[in-house]
């Protein structure tokens, strides 16, 4: 058996009983709501007096990528945020099919990192809309400088009239309570940003968004292309942190259906039997098998 180290996180059953839980109870039809996961400790504060800053990068991160980190380093460096949280939603927009890895699988994967990463902490909200988002991380952070980090896509997609019954007036209120830190996404960079945020309709909103400078390589490093690459069975270890190596080494969560054993399946099964029964002896049994097997 490896090292138990970040893969054995995996199969700490106390902790996957409780982070699903967790994710459980953040109704998506309830309030807006957020919870931390892991704390981020500051490493610098900002120029803003006693307000700290903190910036928000919201994703999947199915998995976390080497993008994501260097994201959150920007952010954090040049971008003025103190520390940076990053945040998975319980609903995500536009990828609500989206069933494996877990929620809970993700977040430790999240929480991995974040206990070595300076300033970088884990954040959980119930809703996917930013709007939403904005409203529940002003009520856990109410004292801060808030700055949700996205790419152009996403800056876009805020902007987009189809997802919301009152565009204007939630951007307001979303507006109200955060700025956007927008980084270039292929050959979406500053100029792109400037022309959306020229629209008419835009353009009263621009003073609280800013372009956020990233390396143009990093946009090879996405999550789509790592797990491409792990099902072809090719390369990625350069794309990804360690820790979303051992995420994938322990779990195989983008294991092909119908080739051969699908083991996060049957992991899958067993914590839905223990959360129902936690005491199952049979299903401890396999748990511990399992674990003890997972490489």
């Amino acid at each position: 058996m490896k090292d138990e180290g970040a893969g054995g996180a995996y199969y700490d059953l106390p902790r996957l009983l409780a982070l699903r839980a967790i994710f459980a109870g953040l109704d998506p039809a309830g309030e807006p709501r957020a919870v931390v996961l892991a704390e981020a400790t500051p490493t610098r504060h900002s120029a803003l007096g006693t307000r700290h800053s903190i910036a928000i990068l919201t994703g999947s991160f199915d998995p976390l990528t080497n993008a994501h980190l260097a994201l959150a380093r920007a952010a954090r460096e040049v971008g003025g945020g103190g520390v940076v949280y990053l945040a998975l939603s319980r609903q995500t927009v536009d990828k609500e099919a989206r069933v494996r890895p877990t929620d809970a699988d993700r977040a430790v994967l999240l929480g991995l990192v974040a206990a070595r990463e300076p300033g970088l902490g884990v954040l959980l909200f119930n809703r996917g809309l930013y709007a939403d988002q904005a409203i529940a991380a002003r009520g856990v952070f109410p004292d801060a400088d808030l700055r949700f980090i996205v790419g152009f896509d996403k800056a876009r997609q805020i902007f987009d009239p189809r997802y919301y019954a009152d565009r204007d007036a939630a951007l307001r209120e979303l507006f109200g309570r955060v700025s956007l830190l927008v980084a270039p996404r292929a050959d979406y960079g500053p100029d792109a940003l400037a022309a959306l945020l020229a629209r008419p309709e835009n353009a009263p909103l621009r003073e609280r968004v800013r372009a956020l400078p990233l390396d143009p390589a990093w946009a090879a490093d996405s999550s789509t292309v790592v797990r491409a690459a792990v099902r072809a069975g090719e390369p990625f270890a350069a794309s990804v942190p360690p820790e979303t190596v051992a995420f994938v080494e322990a779990l195989r969560p983008y294991a092909v259906p119908g080739a051969g054993e699908d083991r996060y399946a049957r992991r899958e099964a067993l914590l839905e039997r223990l959360e129902v029964v936690p005491g199952d002896g049979a299903a401890l049994a396999e748990w511990g098998e399992l674990r003890a097997g997972w490489v």
